[in-house]
């Protein structure tokens, strides 16, 4: 009797294990930024995330904060804004490089993924003196941009 209750429980335990969500901690996906932006973390080389915009609130908007001159007329939409992310596991990736269009600063930057969010940290020099945002598992369909980045 004592056998088939550790039985019944390890059975049940490994069925609960199947039944965790499919994007459970994953760094990957459609992700909605503070300020309503979905944007994508792919995989884009072995062992290595990138990031770029999706979706914005304002299809016109372009990058006129790059420092480059001969790129503020991008479209911020398809634009490459993280790259050089270093996958450590499933939850974490470190060593990123984040580009803020909304200042034209490139950030130092890591990610870890939640069941539902993801936490992007972005510094300079020293992780202790950046900001982390926080960005929710985007669950709707998106509208793809008419224009792309480059």
């Amino acid at each position: 009797m004592k056998y088939s209750m550790i039985a019944a429980t390890l059975t049940l335990g490994m069925n609960m294990v199947s039944l965790t969500p499919q994007h459970a901690a994953s760094l990957t996906g459609n992700w909605i930024t503070s300020d309503h932006t979905i944007v994508q973390t792919y995989k884009c080389g072995t062992g290595m995330i990138c990031i770029r915009i999706v979706q914005t609130t304002d299809e016109s908007a372009t990058d006129s904060k790059n420092p480059n001159t001969s790129l503020r007329k991008r479209s911020l939409c398809g634009l490459e804004i993280g790259k050089d992310f270093t996958v450590a596991d499933n939850a974490h990736a470190k060593g990123g490089k984040l580009y803020d269009p909304d200042s034209g600063t490139t950030y130092s930057s890591e990610m870890s993924a939640g069941d539902d969010a993801l936490k992007v940290r972005g510094y300079v020099g020293i992780s202790m003196f950046g900001r982390t945002e926080v960005w929710h598992r985007n669950t709707e369909d998106i509208r793809p941009c008419k224009t792309q980045g480059q």
